[in-house]
């Protein structure tokens, strides 16, 4: 992931080579958002197994979900930070977590202040 995210710093460096912090943070979570609603269409698309563009909505979810990890990983190289030690170092925490599933079916460590009064 290392040389990845490397790569992928030296093309948004090229390509956008003065773009803001707000404008990288924006442009996530715009791709986010895209990721999203690709996903939801995938899903309904294989659960109701009679959509014939079920491969075409799947592809479309794929890149989706590629634009949100080149903009994770480009602005992870903008800051000098290794992305892949971050992952590493984050599911050491992870894995000693408890996690358990809100009202809102949403997935939550036990510690996390957005559980207050939703359990």
């Amino acid at each position: 992931m290392r040389e990845l995210q490397r790569e992928i710093g030296l093309w948004q460096d090229k390509v956008f080579p003065d773009v803001s912090l707000e404008g990288l943070t924006m442009h996530l979570r715009e791709e986010v958002e895209e990721m999203e609603e690709a996903a939801f269409a995938a899903y309904d698309s294989l659960m109701s197994h009679s959509d014939p563009l079920v491969l075409e909505v799947h592809e479309h979810f794929r890149h989706e979900l590629a634009d949100v990890a080149i903009m994770l990983l480009g602005i992870a190289n903008h800051f000098d930070v290794d992305l892949q030690r971050c992952v590493e170092d984050k599911m050491k925490i992870n894995y000693a977590r408890k996690w358990v599933t809100d009202v809102d079916g949403v997935i939550r460590h036990s510690e996390s202040k957005k559980l207050e009064g939703r359990l």
